[in-house]
């Protein structure tokens, strides 16, 4: 069975989306091996999609709550990292990523659903396109391939490629998030109450599933063994190398716009 990497630890927005570029460069470069990250952010913050131009998040209430804001290199719309876990897989074809975007998507899907599942969160594959949402948050609109409890967003994901290697990082919503969406994204004049009936219509948290309070490190255990089962593959802890951790800290110091376009240059 072949062996992967297994990177943890906890960073700030800027780095952890840094280290996941990082290692997309490398590993298309031919110089990373098979990654899986799994990782917390600190300070809290909400991740904004590549492509994201319309209204993010309140900042007056992320000033308040103390939450950073930072662009991911991949696509989608905002993602609130509090009280979440972040997994994020660099890999590429000849590690046995399909070359194309919903298959992979698939495969890592299916690995998170087994995952869930041994832990007691009936999780599914979402099927579909629900395109009746607000268009600014992520959690409000599944696309097919997402992970879902009885129709509610709870895992969020969003790729990039370089060549044909693959990043794709999600967010694993653990802790209830609706009192933070409600105050970071309600729309102007858009009544409160109906706002928050609409989030609690489409969002959930595996501690909202389950009815109690579950461990990062259970979630992460069991995302770990759900992701090897269906990707043919083992995880050894590991580290970053000299060269990941150096071009992690330079990209980590460029400017949003600027340390985007540096990974999308060279896909």
């Amino acid at each position: 069975m072949k062996q992967w990497r297994l990177l943890t630890g906890e960073a700030s927005g800027a780095m952890n989306m840094a280290i996941d570029q990082a290692l997309l460069k490398l590993k298309a470069d031919g110089k990373s091996p098979p990654t899986l990250r799994l990782y917390k952010w600190k300070p809290s913050a909400v991740s904004l999609g590549y492509f994201q131009r319309k209204r993010g998040p309140d900042p007056e209430a992320c000033e308040r709550l103390g939450l950073d804001v930072v662009r991911r290199p991949s696509g989608g719309r905002a993602v609130l990292h509090l009280g979440d876990l972040t997994y994020a897989i660099i890999a590429g074809t000849n590690d046995g990523i399909p070359f194309d975007a919903d298959g992979a998507y698939r495969l890592i899907s299916k690995g998170l659903v087994i995952g869930l599942n041994a832990i007691g969160v009936t999780a599914d594959s979402y099927e579909g396109n629900d395109g009746a949402s607000l268009p600014t948050i992520c959690f409000m609109r599944p696309a097919s391939g997402e992970i879902v409890w009885q129709g509610k967003k709870f895992v969020g994901n969003a790729q990039a490629w370089s060549g044909q290697t693959l990043l794709q990082h999600g967010s694993i919503a653990i802790e209830p998030q609706i009192d933070y969406l409600t105050e970071l994204f309600r729309p102007e004049r858009y009544p409160l109450d109906q706002f928050r009936q609409a989030l609690e219509a489409k969002v959930t948290s595996i501690n909202g599933i389950m009815g109690r309070a579950i461990s990062p490190d259970v979630v992460g255990e069991a995302i770990r063994n759900g992701l090897g089962e269906a990707l043919g593959v083992t995880f050894e802890p590991g580290e970053l190398s000299p060269e990941e951790s150096d071009l992690a800290e330079r990209l980590s110091l460029m400017p949003a716009e600027q340390l985007t376009r540096e990974v999308r240059r060279r896909a």
